[in-house]
């Protein structure tokens, strides 16, 4: 099923309350717009809009295998301002930044007559809302955690660029076939500062309708108009996690009491540790400044439980610790047969899956997350030798470990050679064996010959 995005249903209570979208004018399958994209299905309503599945027949022409794009018309409200065109494409532009794999690809913002749209990565899955809907009771903490950590990677990241999502809800956030993590939406998200100082100096009008909002999954901050700040996407990351580990809203489907404090019972989160109960509290803090100021700060703490050292500081322990499947992969001299990741069985497929979207989270922290994503990219591999990911996962750690390597002390030099050379896949990098010789010489065969010698008690 092709799902896009949608928001979650909310109590009728709340919509009272609040502004009502207005839906853009109902286009029927067959209508082109642009005279290029032609609508398919209908597969989403959101917040902002209608999101459809198009056929790009510039793309069709070109003979691409995939022609197809989501396209998402929206509401009434971009139409009827006049500053609407002005703030949405200074917002779509800003996305269009963001390139990163836990986030949806923006294309392009444009307008057809009354129709103002955005074309997007269509993506085959669903939507968080309908994962959750469908595990009432939750999910085991070893398939939620690696999507909690996938989509706060993917917040951390805009948060770098001081892009606020301000619209975080399980129907923005999508689980591909392949369980891998895609945040929508942030195309009409807000910048952390309501005027930018390019705004300032060319007196742009900012449109305030452009920025959706969730009530259920808004902060206190949030329900009271105040401007988005990243800790505001931290306490909806909150929510989320949340109802991924219990299948319960933690306010029961209402929005959070501005003037309440109360934070969620955590007690009964089955398999977590008590540092990442500690990081969720944090996230549920009814004021800002006892958040998290950060997804990043968040995710530190919510998946890093031990300490975390940076590449100058890999010693003999360190290769011990994260070596052990490499080595007992080097010693083993047999090898299974190739066999394709579906014919996999489905338990086996989730631990892969689960250890490479943590190895990629782990990348995300730059050189102090390349430790664990040596760990968990390893064990991927370790579980399926042939997996393309895991291999590639491998590779970008000893690139990022070789790249700056030469800069630091001989001693530090042998110890990421040793390393990497401990990880049967690695060992047979062309880069690994190469910058070896060139740091050592002859003296490289002295450390590939390292792993052969590690006991691990």
């Amino acid at each position: 099923m092709t799902v896009v995005a949608d928001v979650p249903e909310v109590p009728e209570w709340t919509e009272a309350a609040q502004p009502q979208p207005v839906d853009p004018p109902s286009l029927s399958p067959g209508t082109v717009i642009r005279d290029r994209f032609e609508l398919v299905s209908v597969i989403g309503h959101g917040s902002t809009g209608v999101v459809y599945r198009a056929l790009d027949r510039l793309h069709q022409e070109m003979e691409d295998r995939d022609p197809y794009v989501a396209i998402k018309v929206l509401r009434d409200d971009f139409r009827r301002h006049s500053n609407a065109l002005v703030t949405l494409q200074r917002e779509v532009r800003r996305a269009q930044t963001l390139a990163h794999e836990n986030i949806v690809r923006v294309y392009s913002f444009e307008r057809d007559g009354e129709l103002v749209f955005m074309t997007m990565e269509l993506l085959d899955g669903q939507s968080l809302r309908e994962l959750i809907r469908h595990n009432a009771d939750g999910l085991p903490a070893a398939k939620a955690v690696p999507m909690i950590g996938g989509i706060a990677a993917a917040l951390a990241h805009a948060h770098k660029f001081d892009i606020v999502h301000s619209d975080l809800s399980p129907g923005n956030v999508y689980v591909t076939e392949d369980g891998h993590i895609k945040v929508l939406d942030f195309g009409v998200a807000r910048g952390v500062q309501r005027e930018t100082e390019a705004d300032a100096r060319t007196q742009e009008p900012y449109f305030d309708g452009a920025r959706g909002l969730t009530p259920a999954y808004a902060s206190p901050q949030m329900l009271l108009g105040k401007d988005p700040h990243p800790s505001d996407d931290v306490f909806a990351l909150g929510i989320l996690a949340h109802e991924l580990l219990t299948g319960r809203h933690p306010f029961d489907g209402a929005p959070p009491d501005p003037d309440d404090t109360h934070i969620p019972d955590l007690r009964a989160l089955a398999g977590l540790s008590r540092r990442q109960k500690k990081a969720l509290r944090c996230a549920f803090a009814h004021d800002r400044e006892l958040r998290h100021a950060s997804a990043a700060e968040f995710l530190k703490e919510f998946l890093h439980s031990r300490k975390t050292r940076t590449a100058t500081q890999i010693g003999v322990a360190a290769l011990v610790v994260l070596g052990v499947v490499a080595v007992a992969a080097l010693r083993d001299t047999g090898r299974p047969p190739a066999v394709a990741f579906e014919d996999l069985p489905a338990a086996l497929r989730g631990q892969i899956d689960a250890a490479i979207t943590e190895g990629r989270t782990a990348l995300g922290f730059g050189d102090a997350g390349l430790n664990d994503a040596y760990e968990y990219f390893s064990q991927a591999y370790e579980l399926h030798p042939d997996n393309t990911r895991a291999r590639q996962g491998l590779q970008t750690v000893a690139d990022r470990f070789l790249s700056s390597i030469r800069t630091l002390d001989v001693g530090t030099q042998r110890d990421i050679l040793e390393l990497l050379s401990c990880q049967e896949h690695l060992a047979a990098y062309g880069p690994v064996s190469e910058t070896c010789t060139a740091l050592f010489g002859e003296e490289c065969v002295r450390i590939v010959q390292q792993c052969g010698t590690m006991r691990v008690d």
